[in-house]
C-alpha cells in the first residue's frame, strides 16, 4: 500500500485537496489494514488534539448526532478504538459511505486487500483472482482483495473502469463507489466515479446490473443504457446511450456530451497528465458536445476546441494549459 502512505502524509498537512481527502477517508472505510489505521489516528490525535476527558466525551457525542443511530453502532462495532480516534474516523466515514455500502463490508469476511492506482495519462489492465479483468483509466484507484472468499466479490473503486465479469451467479460481484454500488453476476460494464466529477455514472454493454444507493431505488439496467447520478441533486437519470462513446477512453478517445468546460478540463488533465488553468469564467454557461478519436495531441484538441466555443483563447507552456 505504498501509494497510501503518501495519501496519509498528505490528508494530515495543511495541503490536502479533495482528491487525497476522498481517497484516505475510501481507505479507511474498506476492512482491512486494521492495525495501521488505529496507529496512524492515535499519533494524530496525541499529537493535534490536547482534549479533557470531558471534551473528547462532548465531541464525540456531537459526531454521533450527525450520523443515524444504525449507522454509529455499526462504526462502533468495526472499530473497537479509543473515544478519541473513533471521533476522528466516524465523520471521515460518515462522508466517505453510504449505508448500503457499510453493510456490503459488514457481510464481507476479513479478506486480505491491495491496491492498484493509475497515475494521470496512464491507463493498466488488471485481472482479478475470479479472472475478472478490469481496464482502469487515468487517476484511477482501484482496491480488491487478493482472493475473493463470502458470499460476494466486493471491490472499491474511485475513478473510472471498465470491469468485464466472470460468471458466477453464486458470488454477485460488487463494484462500491462514494455514490453508488453495482451488482452483477457476469457482464461488461463502465464505471465512472471520480471525486471531483459532477456526476458519477455506469454503463452497461452486455449481461444486467443493478445500481442502488443510500437513499436512492435499486434500478436494473439492461444493454445500452447509462445511469447517471449527479451528486449535488442527488437526482437519477436512466437513459439510452451510445455504449462505444462511453467505452470510448479504451481505446484512447475522448467524447463529451453537453458537458461543461470544468468536466471537459478535468477530463484532459487525466487524459493528459497535463495541468490546465481556466482563468475565466466567460464559458461557464457553455456546453460541449464533441468527439476526438484520432489521438490527437493537446495543441490539436485546444486548436478544435477554440472552433466549437467562440472566443476561447490557450496558451501552452510546456507541461500546462491556460485558457483564456
Amino acid at each position: 500500500m505504498a501509494h497510501f502512505k503518501e495519501i496519509i502524509e498528505k490528508y494530515f498537512s495543511q495541503n490536502a485537496d479533495k482528491e487525497t481527502i476522498s481517497l484516505f477517508a475510501s481507505w479507511f472505510s474498506m476492512p482491512f489494514d486494521e492495525e495501521l489505521k488505529d496507529q496512524i489516528l492515535l499519533e494524530h490525535w496525541e499529537k493535534e488534539y490536547y482534549l479533557s476527558p470531558e471534551d473528547v466525551d462532548k465531541s464525540y457525542r456531537a459526531v454521533q448526532k450527525r450520523l443515524n443511530p444504525g449507522r454509529h453502532r455499526r462504526l462502533a462495532r468495526i472499530l473497537p478504538w479509543t473515544i478519541a480516534a473513533s471521533f476522528v474516523l466516524a465523520f471521515i466515514m460518515s462522508l466517505a459511505l453510504s449505508d448500503s455500502e457499510l453493510s456490503i463490508i459488514a457481510e464481507s469476511p476479513a479478506m486480505e486487500m491491495t491496491e492498484c492506482y493509475v497515475k494521470n495519462g496512464e491507463k493498466q489492465v488488471i485481472t482479478l483472482s475470479d479472472s475478472t479483468t478490469v481496464l482502469l483509466n487515468s487517476g484511477t484507484l482501484l482496491i480488491y482483495p487478493k482472493e475473493f472468499s463470502g458470499k460476494n466479490r466486493p471491490v472499491y473503486l474511485v475513478g473510472e473502469a471498465i470491469f468485464d465479469v466472470a460468471e458466477d451467479p453464486f458470488h454477485p460481484f460488487i463494484v462500491s463507489t462514494a455514490d453508488f454500488s453495482v451488482k452483477v453476476h457476469g457482464t461488461l460494464f463502465n464505471v465512472s466515479s471520480y471525486p471531483d466529477a459532477e456526476y458519477s455514472s455506469t454503463t452497461l454493454k452486455e449481461g444486467s446490473i443493478s445500481v442502488s444507493a443510500n437513499g436512492m431505488e435499486e434500478y436494473l439496467l439492461s444493454p445500452n443504457q447509462t445511469l447517471n447520478y449527479f451528486k449535488e441533486s442527488r437526482k437519477v437519470t436512466v437513459e439510452q446511450t451510445n455504449v462505444d462513446d462511453a467505452f470510448g477512453w479504451k481505446d484512447g478517445k475522448l467524447c463529451f456530451k453537453a458537458a461543461s468546460i470544468h468536466s471537459i478540463v478535468k477530463s484532459i488533465e487525466r487524459y493528459y497528465g497535463v495541468r490546465v488553468y481556466l482563468t475565466t469564467e466567460k464559458y461557464d454557461s457553455e456546453l460541449i458536445t464533441a468527439k476526438f478519436i484520432n489521438g490527437e495531441s493537446v495543441d490539436e484538441l485546444f486548436s478544435a476546441l477554440s472552433l466549437i466555443i467562440p472566443g476561447l483563447k490557450y496558451n501552452l507552456d510546456n507541461n500546462a494549459v491556460y485558457i483564456k
